[in-house]
């Protein structure tokens, strides 16, 4: 039996199936807070289960954020700005996978459904893996802040080497998980490049590692969803 690709297996479905699962934490986070000038913020919150599309998402949430941002509520708006950098990740993927549709549907023609993530999702998602690691490591290697720490300069790109260089899709997606799992403890990070003395410099390098344990989390969390997602048309 030949597969439908793009018929059933739609990456923005995907997404928002995601994106209902992870409100419920935002929704959690702003009522933890048991503050009443979050109650606009919370009404908002409320208004995107409606939402229907990644375009809808992103920029309810750049409000949120935005009005986090001007009741000077830090903590809060970085956590929804690192959201909204997840599903203009998942935005962006979307668009290319329908770029890399169109430029090879027709080696996908008579692809067996037991072989569709190996012969058209493993190909895509191990580009897209290679550009977000290459792009990253390229800013930190031209980047002034590692010069002041040869430790953290080497970790780093150990971990983006062994991504990049692995072509077995499980192992590059299992460096990847663990390079995710190195990011997000960012005071370690922090502590290694001495924040006491802050520079622009340092500045761009922790939003630009922020952005990519954002993008690594995302790349995995989609590829886990889209593997479910086969198996669950497989199993009908």
């Amino acid at each position: 039996m030949t597969y439908n690709i793009l018929e059933k297996i739609d990456l923005e479905e995907i997404a928002l199936k995601i994106f209902q699962s992870e409100i419920k934490i935002l929704d959690e986070l702003i009522l933890k807070t048991n503050d009443s000038a979050l109650d606009k913020v919370y009404q908002q919150l409320k208004n995107l289960y409606e939402v229907t599309s990644i375009e809808a998402i992103i920029s309810n949430l750049a409000v949120i954020f935005n009005d986090l941002s001007s009741l000077k509520i830090y903590d809060l708006a970085i956590i929804f700005q690192q959201f909204i950098q997840r599903y203009l990740y998942f935005g962006e993927t979307i668009n290319n996978f329908k770029s890399y549709w169109e430029e090879n549907k027709l080696n996908f023609n008579d692809i067996q459904i037991c072989n569709v993530f190996w012969e058209t999702f493993a190909p895509f998602f191990n580009g897209q893996i290679n550009f977000y690691t290459q792009r990253y490591l390229n800013l930190i290697n031209t980047s002034d802040t590692l010069t002041c720490s040869s430790e953290l300069s080497s970790i780093l790109n150990q971990f983006c080497n062994s991504i990049i260089q692995n072509q077995d899709i499980t192992q590059k997606i299992h460096y990847t998980e663990e390079f995710c799992n190195y990011l997000s403890d960012f005071k370690n990070i922090i502590m290694k490049i001495n924040i006491d003395q802050v520079t622009e410099a340092k500045e761009q390098f922790l939003n630009n590692t922020m952005e990519m344990k954002v993008a690594t989390q995302s790349i995995t969390i989609f590829i886990e969803k889209v593997v479910e997602k086969i198996n669950n048309e497989q199993g009908e």
